[in-house]
C-alpha cells in the first residue's frame, strides 16, 4: 500500500497555479479593466504593426509577469514549484492572451511491501506551458489555458508496483475563475492532464482587510491510483507593490485505488510571489 509518495507534484502545482488569480484581490494598484491600445488604422501595414506592438505595451502601472516560487512540506515529503505568467497584452491583469510556464521538483518517502526494507524514496518532476485568455470584470474574472505537461517520476530503490513510474508528455487544460464582493473573494480552479491521468480542484474564500487576505482552501487532487483531500487556511499579505508573500497550513487524507485510507498528514506551504 503506497504512502503520499508521488503525489505531491500534482498537489503542489495546483497550490501554486490557483494562487495566480489571488494576487488582484490584495494589490492595491492591480489593473482590473482591460488596457485600452491606441492604434492607427491609417493603413493596413502601420494597423496591424502597431497591433503587435500593442500586444506588448502595457499601461505604466500595469505588470507584465507575475511569478509564483515556493515549498509545500508533510511529514515525509519535500517539494518546491515555481509558475509565471506572461501577459501578450503587457497587463497580467487584464483581459487578453497569457502565456503560462512552471515545475515542481521534489522528494518524498512511503512505506510498501514489494521491496526489501519497506521504504521507498520518490523523486518526482513536473514541467508544463501553457497559452490561455483572460476575460476581466468590475468585480470577477476566468481564464482558461491549454498546454502540455510533462511528468517523471523515479524511485528508489526500483519498485515496479509503482503505477506512475517513468515519464509521459500529455496535453494538459486548465481554468480559473475569481469573484469579488465587498470584502470577500472566491476563487476556484481547476485542471486535468491526460499524464496518469493527473487532476485537481480547489476553492478558496478570502476576506479582505487592508494589505492581508485570508481564509479557508479546499482541494482535492488526484491520479490514477489515488484521491487526496485537503482542508486548511491560508493567509497572503502585500509585502511592497511588487511583492506577495503566502502561507498555507492544514490537514491531508490520501486513499488509494482500492479506497483505502492510505495515509493522511499535516501539510504546511509557504511562497512569494513577484510582478513586474
Amino acid at each position: 500500500m503506497h504512502g503520499l509518495g508521488g503525489r505531491h507534484t500534482v498537489v503542489l502545482c495546483a497550490f501554486f497555479m490557483s494562487l495566480c488569480s489571488l494576487p488582484s484581490t490584495v494589490h492595491a494598484d492591480a489593473t482590473t479593466a482591460p488596457v485600452h491600445q491606441k492604434r492607427d488604422f491609417g493603413s493596413g501595414v502601420t494597423s496591424g504593426a502597431n497591433w503587435l506592438l500593442s500586444l506588448w505595451k502595457a499601461q505604466p502601472e500595469a505588470r507584465r509577469t507575475r511569478s509564483f516560487t515556493g515549498i509545500d512540506v508533510t511529514e515525509a515529503s519535500l517539494f518546491v514549484s515555481s509558475t509565471t505568467t506572461l501577459a501578450l497584452n503587457g497587463n497580467v491583469d487584464g483581459q487578453g492572451f497569457l502565456l503560462r510556464a512552471g515545475g515542481a521538483e521534489g522528494r518524498s518517502i512511503y512505506r510498501t511491501g514489494s521491496v526489501v526494507g519497506g521504504e521507498v524514496e520518490t523523486r518526482e518532476s513536473r514541467t508544463y506551458g501553457l497559452l490561455g485568455y483572460q476575460w476581466v470584470g468590475s468585480d470577477n474574472r476566468i481564464a482558461g489555458f491549454v498546454g502540455l505537461d510533462y511528468q517523471n517520476n523515479r524511485t528508489f530503490p526500483d519498485d515496479q508496483g509503482y503505477a506512475r513510474l517513468g515519464e509521459e508528455t500529455g496535453l494538459m487544460v486548465l481554468v480559473e475563475a475569481d469573484k469579488r464582493y465587498k470584502a470577500f473573494s472566491l476563487g476556484v480552479a481547476g485542471s486535468y492532464s491526460a499524464v496518469f491521468d493527473s487532476y485537481w480542484v480547489r476553492a478558496s474564500l478570502r476576506y479582505r482587510y487592508q494589505w492581508l487576505a485570508f481564509g479557508p482552501d479546499m482541494l482535492l487532487a488526484g491520479a490514477e491510483d489515488y484521491t487526496t483531500l485537503r482542508a486548511g487556511f491560508g493567509l497572503q499579505g502585500q509585502i511592497s507593490k511588487r511583492w506577495s508573500g503566502f502561507v498555507s497550513i492544514g490537514h491531508g487524507w490520501t486513499r488509494d485505488s482500492d479506497d483505502n485510507l492510505s495515509d493522511q498528514s499535516f501539510y504546511s506551504g509557504l511562497g512569494l510571489s513577484y510582478a513586474r
